[in-house]
């Protein structure tokens, strides 16, 4: 899906970039400020901190993020000293850690033995193409039609409303 590979795409392009704890996300960033980034890219917003560590506890735990679930994002937590998180990303592992982020083989993953809970980001499944939500379901009619090359000019309107009841 696009918003997974946008996030992923995003999290490639912070490769690198200087770790720091509570950083400023521009020239240096910590762990969750990472993984928030890339929860808010698969929402279709704007990279920005958005959660801490400490927001997972058990099943409570940041909007659309779940314990156990499967899903193309997943992130493992460990609230232990001053807490840690890192990320897979539809099976590569992406981590903010001393001196830089990370990617690959290098990085922690979601399962890494040292997180003791695991979440996976709901979110995800649909951007990945899991599933039509209302919010998204004229977007895909219309990537359809349009790589399908229909339908004629001037009638998108009566397809989608035609098409809209049989999508739910």
């Amino acid at each position: 899906g696009a918003n997974v590979a946008a996030a992923q795409a995003w999290a490639d392009s912070q490769v690198g970039k200087p770790y720091g704890l509570g950083g400023d996300f521009v020239n240096t960033i910590d762990c969750s400020q990472f993984q928030s980034g890339i929860a808010r890219v698969i929402l279709g917003e704007t990279p920005a901190p958005w959660f801490t560590t400490f927001a997972f506890v058990g099943d409570t735990a940041p909007a659309g993020f779940e314990q156990g679930l499967e899903a193309p994002y997943m992130v493992g937590i460990t609230n232990v000293g001053v807490g840690h998180m890192a990320g897979t990303i539809s099976g590569k592992n992406y981590e903010a850690t001393p001196p830089a982020v990370r990617s690959g083989p290098s990085a922690r993953g979601y399962n890494d033995p040292m997180f003791t809970n695991q979440y996976g980001f709901r979110p995800s499944i649909a951007a990945a193409g899991g599933a039509v939500t209302d919010s998204n379901h004229l977007a895909i009619i219309d990537a359809a039609l349009s790589a399908a090359g229909v339908p004629p000019p001037g009638t998108l309107a009566a397809w989608e409303s035609g098409l809209n009841t049989q999508i739910t």
